[in-house]
Protein backbone atom coordinates (compact mmCIF):
# COMPACT_ATOMS: atom_id res chain seq x y z
CA UNK A 1 0.00 0.00 0.00
CA UNK A 2 1.15 3.49 -1.17
CA UNK A 3 2.46 5.63 1.84
CA UNK A 4 0.25 8.69 2.64
CA UNK A 5 2.93 10.47 4.00
CA UNK A 6 4.20 13.90 1.88
CA UNK A 7 7.48 15.40 1.95
CA UNK A 8 7.94 18.69 0.49
CA UNK A 9 10.63 19.54 -1.23
CA UNK A 10 11.67 23.58 -1.74
CA UNK A 11 14.34 24.53 -4.00
CA UNK A 12 16.13 28.04 -3.43
CA UNK A 13 18.55 30.05 -5.13
CA UNK A 14 18.97 33.46 -3.90
CA UNK A 15 16.09 33.50 -2.21
CA UNK A 16 14.38 36.71 -0.91
CA UNK A 17 14.42 35.42 2.77
CA UNK A 18 11.77 36.63 4.04
CA UNK A 19 9.09 35.42 1.07
CA UNK A 20 10.75 32.25 1.35
CA UNK A 21 10.28 32.63 5.65
CA UNK A 22 6.34 32.98 4.72
CA UNK A 23 6.29 29.84 2.44
CA UNK A 24 7.72 27.58 5.09
CA UNK A 25 5.41 28.81 7.39
CA UNK A 26 2.73 28.28 5.36
CA UNK A 27 3.85 24.60 4.57
CA UNK A 28 5.37 23.37 7.40
CA UNK A 29 2.13 22.62 8.99
CA UNK A 30 0.61 21.14 6.06
CA UNK A 31 2.97 18.00 5.82
CA UNK A 32 4.63 15.73 7.29
CA UNK A 33 8.31 17.14 6.91
CA UNK A 34 10.03 19.55 4.66
CA UNK A 35 13.47 19.07 2.84
CA UNK A 36 15.22 22.44 1.43
CA UNK A 37 17.94 22.34 -1.31
CA UNK A 38 19.91 25.75 -1.52
CA UNK A 39 21.27 25.65 -4.91
CA UNK A 40 24.94 27.31 -4.27
CA UNK A 41 23.56 30.67 -3.15
CA UNK A 42 25.87 33.22 -2.52
CA UNK A 43 27.53 33.60 1.66
CA UNK A 44 25.34 36.58 1.97
CA UNK A 45 22.19 35.09 1.10
CA UNK A 46 23.45 31.79 2.82
CA UNK A 47 23.94 33.16 5.89
CA UNK A 48 20.52 34.92 6.26
CA UNK A 49 18.95 31.90 4.74
CA UNK A 50 20.03 29.19 7.57
CA UNK A 51 19.43 32.17 10.29
CA UNK A 52 15.83 32.37 9.18
CA UNK A 53 15.85 28.58 9.36
CA UNK A 54 16.37 27.89 12.99
CA UNK A 55 13.02 29.34 13.02
CA UNK A 56 11.79 26.20 11.51
CA UNK A 57 13.53 23.03 13.52
CA UNK A 58 11.58 20.84 11.32
CA UNK A 59 12.63 21.81 8.06
CA UNK A 60 15.95 19.52 6.93
CA UNK A 61 18.15 21.46 4.68
CA UNK A 62 20.91 20.39 2.52
CA UNK A 63 22.97 23.30 0.71
CA UNK A 64 24.79 22.77 -1.93
CA UNK A 65 28.33 24.39 -2.81
CA UNK A 66 27.64 25.24 -6.40
CA UNK A 67 24.31 25.90 -8.32
CA UNK A 68 24.17 22.71 -9.91
CA UNK A 69 20.24 23.84 -11.88
CA UNK A 70 16.54 23.17 -11.37
CA UNK A 71 16.73 19.41 -12.28
CA UNK A 72 20.08 18.51 -10.30
CA UNK A 73 18.34 20.35 -7.37
CA UNK A 74 15.16 18.76 -7.60
CA UNK A 75 16.32 15.34 -7.71
CA UNK A 76 18.55 16.04 -4.37
CA UNK A 77 15.56 16.99 -2.75
CA UNK A 78 13.75 13.71 -4.05
CA UNK A 79 15.97 11.23 -3.49
CA UNK A 80 16.44 12.39 0.39
CA UNK A 81 12.45 11.69 0.35
CA UNK A 82 11.96 8.49 -1.34
CA UNK A 83 15.07 7.25 0.81
CA UNK A 84 13.33 8.44 3.82
CA UNK A 85 9.63 6.08 2.68
CA UNK A 86 7.94 9.70 2.15
CA UNK A 87 4.69 7.85 -0.48
CA UNK A 88 4.38 11.49 -1.85
CA UNK A 89 7.05 14.30 -2.54
CA UNK A 90 5.49 17.82 -3.40
CA UNK A 91 7.83 19.99 -5.01
CA UNK A 92 7.82 23.77 -4.59
CA UNK A 93 10.07 26.68 -5.68
CA UNK A 94 10.93 29.51 -3.22
CA UNK A 95 8.29 32.21 -5.23
CA UNK A 96 4.90 30.07 -4.12
CA UNK A 97 2.64 30.67 -1.51
CA UNK A 98 0.76 27.94 -1.15
CA UNK A 99 -3.25 28.28 0.56
CA UNK A 100 -3.07 26.91 4.07
CA UNK A 101 -5.36 23.82 2.54
CA UNK A 102 -3.50 23.41 -0.37
CA UNK A 103 -2.35 19.84 0.27
CA UNK A 104 -5.31 18.25 1.92
CA UNK A 105 -6.60 20.02 -1.39
CA UNK A 106 -4.09 17.84 -3.55
CA UNK A 107 -4.60 14.46 -1.60
CA UNK A 108 -8.28 14.73 -2.09
CA UNK A 109 -7.87 15.02 -5.68
CA UNK A 110 -5.15 12.17 -6.11
CA UNK A 111 -7.69 10.54 -4.12
CA UNK A 112 -10.60 10.83 -6.74
CA UNK A 113 -8.48 11.05 -9.97
CA UNK A 114 -6.66 7.30 -8.88
CA UNK A 115 -9.68 5.75 -7.64
CA UNK A 116 -10.23 3.93 -11.25
CA UNK A 117 -7.46 2.47 -13.09
CA UNK A 118 -5.87 5.80 -14.17
CA UNK A 119 -1.95 5.86 -12.96
CA UNK A 120 -1.69 9.62 -11.60
CA UNK A 121 1.22 11.00 -12.13
CA UNK A 122 0.73 13.95 -10.49
CA UNK A 123 -1.63 16.60 -9.49
CA UNK A 124 -0.96 20.20 -9.42
CA UNK A 125 -2.92 23.14 -7.74
CA UNK A 126 -4.94 26.41 -9.43
CA UNK A 127 -2.51 29.27 -9.34
CA UNK A 128 -2.56 32.85 -9.35
CA UNK A 129 0.35 34.81 -10.68
CA UNK A 130 1.56 37.41 -8.02
CA UNK A 131 2.90 39.65 -10.56
CA UNK A 132 -0.50 40.22 -12.27
CA UNK A 133 -3.27 38.73 -10.51
CA UNK A 134 -4.61 36.74 -13.41
CA UNK A 135 -5.36 33.01 -12.74
CA UNK A 136 -3.30 30.37 -14.69
CA UNK A 137 -5.14 27.86 -16.74
CA UNK A 138 -4.12 24.24 -16.75
CA UNK A 139 -2.92 23.11 -20.36
CA UNK A 140 -3.56 20.56 -22.63
CA UNK A 141 -1.91 20.01 -26.31
CA UNK A 142 -3.95 20.79 -28.75
CA UNK A 143 -3.71 20.87 -32.60
CA UNK A 144 -1.29 23.87 -33.07
CA UNK A 145 -1.62 25.54 -30.48
CA UNK A 146 -1.70 24.87 -26.49
CA UNK A 147 -5.29 24.68 -25.07
CA UNK A 148 -5.54 26.61 -21.77
CA UNK A 149 -8.39 25.32 -19.48
CA UNK A 150 -9.87 26.81 -16.73
CA UNK A 151 -11.79 25.23 -13.46
CA UNK A 152 -14.84 26.58 -14.93
CA UNK A 153 -17.98 23.98 -15.77
CA UNK A 154 -16.10 21.32 -14.31
CA UNK A 155 -18.49 19.50 -11.73
CA UNK A 156 -15.37 17.32 -10.68
CA UNK A 157 -13.24 19.71 -9.55
CA UNK A 158 -10.71 17.98 -11.49
CA UNK A 159 -8.91 19.38 -14.91
CA UNK A 160 -7.05 17.01 -17.01
CA UNK A 161 -3.68 18.04 -18.22
CA UNK A 162 -0.83 17.62 -20.69
CA UNK A 163 1.60 19.94 -18.81
CA UNK A 164 1.72 21.39 -15.47
CA UNK A 165 4.56 23.75 -13.37
CA UNK A 166 6.52 21.93 -11.21
CA UNK A 167 5.85 24.31 -7.90
CA UNK A 168 2.61 23.14 -6.61
CA UNK A 169 3.01 19.48 -8.04
CA UNK A 170 2.41 16.24 -5.75
CA UNK A 171 3.72 13.89 -7.04
CA UNK A 172 3.84 9.57 -5.80
CA UNK A 173 6.88 8.00 -5.49
CA UNK A 174 6.27 5.41 -7.58
CA UNK A 175 5.52 7.96 -10.69
CA UNK A 176 9.41 8.57 -9.97
CA UNK A 177 10.13 5.21 -10.12
CA UNK A 178 8.61 4.34 -13.53
CA UNK A 179 9.35 7.67 -15.10
CA UNK A 180 12.45 8.94 -13.80
CA UNK A 181 13.67 11.49 -11.83
CA UNK A 182 14.45 15.20 -13.69
CA UNK A 183 17.06 15.83 -16.55
CA UNK A 184 19.58 17.40 -14.80
CA UNK A 185 21.92 18.86 -18.43
CA UNK A 186 18.79 20.95 -19.33
CA UNK A 187 19.90 22.66 -16.06
CA UNK A 188 16.79 24.89 -16.29
CA UNK A 189 13.48 25.80 -18.31
CA UNK A 190 11.71 22.97 -19.56
CA UNK A 191 12.75 20.66 -17.13
CA UNK A 192 8.97 19.97 -15.50
CA UNK A 193 7.85 20.02 -18.93
CA UNK A 194 10.27 16.96 -20.04
CA UNK A 195 9.78 15.50 -17.40
CA UNK A 196 5.71 15.45 -17.45
CA UNK A 197 6.05 14.65 -21.50
CA UNK A 198 7.98 11.27 -20.20
CA UNK A 199 5.10 10.77 -17.48
CA UNK A 200 2.24 11.05 -20.72
CA UNK A 201 4.39 9.15 -22.91
CA UNK A 202 4.24 6.21 -20.29
CA UNK A 203 0.62 6.62 -19.51
CA UNK A 204 0.31 8.13 -16.47
CA UNK A 205 -1.94 11.12 -15.78
CA UNK A 206 -2.16 14.98 -14.77
CA UNK A 207 -4.90 16.44 -13.30
CA UNK A 208 -5.39 20.27 -12.06
CA UNK A 209 -7.04 20.59 -8.69
CA UNK A 210 -9.48 23.29 -8.65
CA UNK A 211 -9.98 23.33 -5.08
CA UNK A 212 -5.96 24.02 -4.68
CA UNK A 213 -4.93 27.08 -4.59
CA UNK A 214 -1.22 28.99 -4.76
CA UNK A 215 0.28 32.06 -5.14
CA UNK A 216 2.87 31.73 -7.66
CA UNK A 217 5.56 34.49 -9.29
CA UNK A 218 6.64 33.78 -13.19
CA UNK A 219 9.09 35.80 -14.72
CA UNK A 220 11.00 39.10 -12.73
CA UNK A 221 8.17 41.50 -14.02
CA UNK A 222 5.43 41.61 -16.53
CA UNK A 223 4.83 43.08 -19.86
CA UNK A 224 1.76 44.54 -21.10
CA UNK A 225 0.63 43.73 -24.88
CA UNK A 226 -2.10 43.51 -26.94
CA UNK A 227 -3.05 40.23 -29.62
CA UNK A 228 -6.63 40.76 -29.52
CA UNK A 229 -6.93 41.65 -26.09
CA UNK A 230 -4.75 42.79 -23.09
CA UNK A 231 -1.93 40.16 -21.61
CA UNK A 232 0.35 40.36 -19.38
CA UNK A 233 3.30 38.49 -20.33
CA UNK A 234 5.95 37.44 -17.89
CA UNK A 235 9.28 38.46 -18.30
CA UNK A 236 12.78 37.05 -17.84
CA UNK A 237 16.43 37.46 -17.86
CA UNK A 238 18.23 37.15 -21.70
CA UNK A 239 20.18 34.23 -19.87
CA UNK A 240 16.75 32.57 -19.26
CA UNK A 241 15.62 33.12 -22.65
CA UNK A 242 18.77 31.26 -23.73
CA UNK A 243 17.57 28.36 -21.97
CA UNK A 244 14.30 28.51 -23.41
CA UNK A 245 15.38 28.13 -26.92
CA UNK A 246 18.08 26.25 -26.21
CA UNK A 247 16.14 23.51 -24.27
CA UNK A 248 13.35 23.16 -26.49
CA UNK A 249 15.10 22.85 -30.06
CA UNK A 250 17.30 20.39 -28.41
CA UNK A 251 13.73 18.39 -27.26
CA UNK A 252 12.21 19.05 -30.85
CA UNK A 253 14.89 17.60 -32.56
CA UNK A 254 16.69 14.51 -30.34
CA UNK A 255 13.17 13.26 -28.78
CA UNK A 256 10.16 11.28 -29.64
CA UNK A 257 7.79 13.68 -27.78
CA UNK A 258 4.17 14.90 -29.66
CA UNK A 259 4.49 16.56 -32.73
CA UNK A 260 1.41 18.81 -31.24
CA UNK A 261 3.43 20.00 -28.31
CA UNK A 262 6.43 20.89 -30.82
CA UNK A 263 4.69 22.87 -32.88
CA UNK A 264 2.45 24.76 -30.15
CA UNK A 265 5.80 25.21 -28.21
CA UNK A 266 7.58 26.58 -31.25
CA UNK A 267 4.52 28.77 -31.80
CA UNK A 268 5.18 30.35 -27.91
CA UNK A 269 9.00 30.47 -29.40
CA UNK A 270 8.04 32.48 -32.38
CA UNK A 271 5.71 34.58 -30.44
CA UNK A 272 8.75 35.19 -27.76
CA UNK A 273 11.12 35.86 -30.54
CA UNK A 274 9.05 38.97 -31.84
CA UNK A 275 7.65 40.49 -28.72
CA UNK A 276 11.04 40.57 -26.73
CA UNK A 277 12.87 41.47 -29.89
CA UNK A 278 10.67 44.46 -30.58
CA UNK A 279 9.08 45.99 -27.06
CA UNK A 280 12.08 45.66 -24.69
CA UNK A 281 14.56 48.04 -24.30
CA UNK A 282 17.96 46.00 -24.11
CA UNK A 283 16.41 43.82 -27.24
CA UNK A 284 19.60 43.02 -28.51
CA UNK A 285 20.68 41.66 -25.49
CA UNK A 286 17.39 39.06 -25.66
CA UNK A 287 17.98 38.45 -29.39
CA UNK A 288 21.53 37.31 -29.09
CA UNK A 289 20.87 34.78 -26.21
CA UNK A 290 17.74 33.39 -27.94
CA UNK A 291 19.61 32.85 -31.27
CA UNK A 292 22.62 31.42 -29.02
CA UNK A 293 20.12 28.94 -27.20
CA UNK A 294 18.78 28.16 -30.60
CA UNK A 295 22.23 27.40 -31.87
CA UNK A 296 23.52 25.13 -28.96
CA UNK A 297 20.00 23.44 -29.43
CA UNK A 298 20.87 22.73 -32.59
CA UNK A 299 24.40 21.10 -31.81
CA UNK A 300 23.38 18.97 -28.69
CA UNK A 301 24.93 21.61 -25.76
CA UNK A 302 23.16 21.42 -22.30
CA UNK A 303 24.54 22.04 -18.96
CA UNK A 304 24.77 25.43 -17.63
CA UNK A 305 25.60 27.96 -19.48
CA UNK A 306 29.11 29.26 -18.14
CA UNK A 307 30.77 25.78 -18.54
CA UNK A 308 30.27 25.15 -22.21
CA UNK A 309 31.69 26.55 -25.39
CA UNK A 310 30.07 29.62 -26.42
Amino acid sequence: MLDSRVCAVVLTYQPNVSSLAALLQRIVPQVDAVILVDNGSSATVRSALETALRAFPAVRSEMLDDNVGVGAGHNRGISMAMKDGFGFVLILDQDSTPAADMVRQLRRGYDKASSGQVRVAAVGPCFVQKLTGDEAPFIRLGLLRFRKLSCKGEPSGLVRADLMISSGSLIPQEAFREVGFMREDLFIDQVDTEWFLRARQRDWQMYGVCAARMEHTLGDKSLRVWFGRWKEIPLHSPLRHYYSFRNSIYLYLRTRYPLRWKLADGYRLAGMLVIFTLLLPDRYAHLKMMLRGAWHGLLGRLGRYDLIGR
